[in-house]
C-alpha cells in the first residue's frame, strides 16, 4: 500500500543518514580535499614515500597578528627556535627580518634530508610542531612541494572548521542540517514568507524556482561535503531504485 512504501522509505532515510554520519567522508566546501584530523601516524604514512635524499624541513605556522616582533623573537627563543622558513630558504630569527604586515610565521623545528631510517626523528619533530603549532603543521619537500597538516576537524589549506558529522546534519527537518537560505524547503520562498510588502508579491513561477543557496538539496552546504564514494546524500537519494 501507498501507506507502508511511505513508511519504508523514511525507514530506508533513516540508514542512509547513519550510513553518512559513520562512513562519509567530509571534503572541504571551497577546495574539495577532504579533511580529516591528521596526527604523527598518518602524518608519516603521507610523507614515506617521497623520494630518498629529499630535502625536508618542517614547520609550524605562528601568527604575528597583534604581536610585537621583539617580543615574538624572545617568545620563540625561550621555546628553542631560531629559524624560520621564508621564500624556500631558513633564515636565522631576528626583529629586523619578520614580516610586520600580520603575516604567518613558518617556525622551523628540523630539518632533514629524508630517508625511511629517519622516522623516529621525523615522528618526534611533527609532534613537537603540532604541540607548538596548536595543531598545525607544514611539512616543505624542496624544490617546491608543501603538505599542511592539522590534527583537528579542519581543512589545514582553507583553515575552515568542521563539526563531526551526525546523523541530523543529513536532515532537512533539523536546523543542524536544514539549508538556512530556505529553511529546508529547497525552493525560494514567496515573497509573502520572506516579508517583502505585499505589493511586490506576485503569484508567479519565481515562487517555485530551486533555492539559490543549495540548489534545491535542502540541505546545508556543509551537509553536503560528506561523500560516501562520489556521492553526497543528496545524489543518494535522488538515485532511482530501479
Amino acid at each position: 500500500t501507498s501507506r507502508s512504501t511511505v513508511g519504508t522509505m523514511t525507514e530506508i532515510t533513516d540508514y542512509v543518514k547513519l550510513l553518512f554520519a559513520r562512513q562519509g567522508r567530509l571534503h572541504c566546501r571551497e577546495c574539495g580535499r577532504e579533511v580529516m584530523a591528521e596526527g604523527p601516524e598518518e602524518v608519516w604514512k603521507r610523507i614515506e614515500q617521497i623520494p630518498s635524499g629529499s630535502e625536508v624541513i618542517i614547520t609550524f605556522p605562528f601568527p604575528m597578528k597583534g604581536r610585537h616582533e621583539g617580543q615574538t623573537v624572545a617568545r620563540l627563543e625561550k621555546m628553542g627556535f631560531s629559524r624560520l622558513f621564508r621564500s624556500w630558504r631558513i633564515h636565522l630569527m631576528d626583529s629586523g627580518g619578520l614580516p610586520n604586515n600580520g603575516e604567518e610565521l613558518n617556525v622551523v623545528v628540523d630539518r632533514l634530508l629524508f630517508k625511511k631510517e629517519a622516522r623516529a626523528r621525523a615522528m618526534d619533530s611533527v609532534e613537537q610542531a603540532f604541540f607548538f603549532g596548536q595543531g598545525r603543521v607544514d611539512v616543505w619537500v624542496k624544490p617546491d612541494r608543501r603538505l599542511r597538516f592539522s590534527n583537528r576537524l579542519e581543512c589545514p589549506y582553507c583553515r575552515i572548521s568542521y563539526r563531526s558529522p551526525l546523523p541530523n546534519l543529513f536532515s532537512f527537518n533539523s536546523p543542524m542540517g536544514a539549508c538556512p537560505f530556505c529553511s529546508g524547503i529547497g525552493i525560494k520562498l514567496p515573497s509573502r514568507m520572506t516579508g517583502k510588502p505585499p505589493e511586490l508579491e506576485k503569484l508567479d513561477s519565481l515562487w517555485f524556482q530551486p533555492c539559490p543557496e543549495c540548489g534545491g538539496k535542502r540541505l546545508k552546504k556543509e551537509s553536503l561535503c560528506v561523500k560516501v564514494g562520489d556521492k553526497s546524500i543528496s545524489d543518494f537519494t535522488s538515485m532511482s531504485v530501479t
